[in-house]
């Protein structure tokens, strides 16, 4: 039977039942059951059917007699209609693996040197925020070409989180001064830095990057004066 606690149990483990088990060992005092966790994935399944307009009157009918017999009461029933639509968390999680692919394959351009190829990650009008700059792609490809052509840049990722339409990404930057960044000298010197970016994404390509990174850093391990 469910109840208010054992949907309290499943909304703290945002549907994890292995985040759920690790932490409880399977005993929280809710006396919630492995059969409990996959009742309410079915009956959430079956609710979103029904909501969407894809289920038939029997299954509907059905449905509501089954959540009469397996939940307590009234406001557990409740309850258990008003989480969020499995079907919507799908698309959800969907939507942010599709755009942590996008932010990848802008990373590895990077880090191969393909500028031209960095440029058609971006949609039509995207803008671009970094240390050395800011403006639409265009204005930034110069900045893109120097940090590859003069200092090596490599982005080794260390974390990356999306959710819905952004990605977040850390980290490890690493290079070397091989050519003269802006006509100042080349030292040869290598760098590593903690590097952070953050890109919002539309139609599949992207619309807004920040970047941030210790440039100051950067250019003292290099032997360089800032730019």
């Amino acid at each position: 039977m469910l109840t208010l606690d054992k949907l309290r149990v499943y909304q703290n483990f945002d549907g994890n039942i292995d985040g759920w088990a690790r932490a409880s060992g399977g005993s929280d005092g809710s006396c919630m059951t492995d059969d409990d966790w996959f009742l309410i994935e079915d009956l959430r399944q079956g609710l979103d059917l029904v909501v969407s307009g894809r289920a038939s009157p029997a299954f509907a009918a059905s449905l509501a007699q089954r959540l009469r017999e397996l939940t307590a009461d009234e406001a557990t029933r409740q309850a258990l209609r008003e989480l969020p639509s499995t079907l919507l968390q799908a698309a959800e999680r969907t939507l942010s693996e599709t755009n942590k692919c996008v932010v990848l394959d802008y990373i590895a351009a990077f880090n191969r040197g393909d500028v031209d190829a960095v440029c058609r990650s971006f949609g039509p009008g995207a803008l671009v925020y970094g240390v050395l700059g800011w403006g639409e792609v265009d204005a930034v490809k110069g900045i893109w070409n120097d940090l590859i052509h003069c200092f090596d840049m490599k982005l080794e990722v260390e974390s990356m989180i999306a959710e819905g339409d952004t990605v977040a990404v850390r980290y490890t930057e690493r290079g070397q001064s091989i050519g003269a960044f802006r006509g100042g000298p080349v030292t040869g010197k290598r760098y590593e830095v903690v590097a952070m970016e953050w890109f919002v994404l539309k139609d599949g390509r992207i619309d807004r990057r920040w970047g941030a990174r210790d440039a100051a850093a950067m250019f003292r391990q290099m032997g360089l004066p800032l730019p």
